[in-house]
């Protein structure tokens, strides 16, 4: 009875105040996964990342990686004694000695079918136009390329792994971590040639694409991807998967690293040490995991108006405020639930901003011409300054700043700019229809003057004519005596 009543409380109590409750991450079984968006290098899960495993076939990933430094799709590459090298078990792509072969094969024999007689074809090739050396050995061959994949590795940041072949046929000194291997991965991935391979479930053609010369030995080939996922006639078929590739022998148990799209959101998983079904299974409950979970977020856009400041003491007849741009954009990737969760604060530099004296606020104040929640910036300042900066936070976190800058250059008041505005004003204003009535009644004074004026003339010039008393006074030859 007590459990029951237990169970209706917190029923009830979720129903008045619901809370999120989310899974930790994928129901997984393996020992040692991985999970990683390809643009951003982000891991979203993680069990064992960072140990040491034998990587097994996945090895061929890093060897298409440098191959494509050195090889196009178009060339032509003769196959030679080399494919006999590959150790006793090895999984074939079955090679035709003395025949040839198109690069785009040779990367299909390593990818699409895990070929390490095709891995010690390009082993030799790549390390032949390195040394410039035609008749290189074969274990020279593979000393020349190991140096190369560890290199390469290292260019991607895989730091903590060790390549001795091309194949990765069991070796003590051949290792990796989940880690370095889905960086190698996304390293591979920005090779459009590769990209290609990875997401081919099979092939069935000659060995040479295109025309083929007259007497060109050439072999035919049928080879199918190990990769489940790809599959569709297989349980195990993901619709997102776009490929890569698996793993196997004694040591490493099964592997497999696969990427997989989902409405532009890119996952590279890593399973190792894994049963045989168990890496398909596990790699797709991460990419439902991280396709569920996570998503791409825009924080902020550049050039986006996140505020309006008011300037202290603007010039009389000038703008008095402005709008704060934020600069740069940002997007990265969040967990769904955060979306919503995105707030932002704003800072500005407090040498940009206007503090009152004591003596100043107790006059704004009584003013009413202050109000102290509301930032002044001073003058001058020009437009495009930095004079703030906006951060952003998600559960208390901040994940990312920018700068904001001034939109509009502006003046202070001074004496000078007083009188040019008032200037400007009178000048504005007399020209204006607004003066029209002021302009008619100085014309109307102006002629009541000239009218005055004439008449008084008029008055002069008659005085002059008639004398005091009015009498018209007569020219001297007219005179009476």
């Amino acid at each position: 009875m007590k459990t029951l009543l237990c169970i209706l409380l917190t029923i009830l109590t979720l129903v008045i105040n619901p809370i999120y409750i989310y899974a930790a991450g994928p129901h997984v079984l393996g020992r040692s996964l991985i999970l990683m968006e390809k643009t951003t290098g982000t891991v979203l899960f993680d069990v064992n990342g960072t140990q040491r495993i034998f990587p097994a076939s996945t090895t061929k990933i890093l060897t298409a990686l440098v191959a494509s430094d050195y090889i196009g799709p178009n060339e032509l590459i003769l196959i030679g004694p080399e494919i006999h090298s590959a150790p006793p078990g090895s999984s074939r792509a079955f090679l035709v000695e003395n025949t040839y072969i198109s690069g785009i094969n040779i990367f299909r024999g390593i990818i699409v079918t895990s070929g390490n007689d095709t891995a010690n074809v390009i082993a030799r090739e790549v390390a032949r136009r390195v040394t410039g050396n035609e008749y290189i050995s074969f274990e020279e061959s593979q000393l020349v390329f190991a140096e190369l994949m560890n290199k390469k590795a290292v260019s991607v940041g895989a730091t903590n792994s060790n390549f001795v072949n091309p194949h990765g046929f069991h070796d003590d000194s051949h290792y990796s971590t989940p880690m370095d291997m889905v960086l190698i991965a996304q390293a591979a991935l920005e090779v459009p040639l590769l990209v290609q391979i990875f997401a081919e479930p099979s092939y069935t053609g000659p060995g040479v694409i295109g025309d083929i010369p007259d007497n060109m030995p050439v072999a035919n080939y049928n080879w199918n991807t190990g990769n489940l996922l790809l599959r569709e006639d297989s349980e195990h078929f993901f619709p997102y998967a776009k490929g890569m590739r698996t793993g196997f022998h004694n040591q490493a148990q099964n592997a497999l690293v696969s990427t997989a799209e989902k409405d532009g959101f890119e996952l590279i998983a890593g399973a190792f040490q894994a049963t045989a079904d168990g890496r398909f299974i596990d790699s797709i409950s991460m990419f439902n995991y991280g396709f569920d979970t996570y998503g791409f977020k825009q924080i902020q856009f550049d050039g986006t108006i996140v505020d309006n400041i008011t300037f202290h003491n603007p010039m009389l007849g000038e703008i008095t405020n402005m709008d704060v741009m934020a600069v740069g954009d940002f997007t990265d990737i969040f967990p769904k639930r955060d979306f919503d969760r995105v707030f932002s604060s704003i800072l500005y530099k407090t040498e940009r901003l206007y503090f009152p004296t004591a003596e100043e606020i107790e006059a704004l104040l009584e003013s009413g011409d202050w109000d102290p929640s509301i930032p002044r910036i001073l003058l001058p300042v020009e437009e495009g300054e930095v004079i703030g900066e906006i951060s952003y936070r998600i559960n208390g976190i901040d994940v990312f700043t920018a700068p904001l800058v001034a939109t509009v250059s502006a003046l202070p008041r001074t004496m000078e700019s007083d009188f040019y505005y008032y200037k400007a004003v009178f000048f504005e204003y007399i020209t204006s229809t607004d003066s029209a009535p002021i302009w008619i009644g100085l014309a109307v004074i102006f002629l009541l003057i000239l009218r005055s004026i004439f008449k008084h003339i008029r008055r002069s010039r008659r005085r002059k004519m008639f004398g005091r008393k009015g009498d018209r006074r007569l020219h001297y030859r007219y005179r009476r005596y």
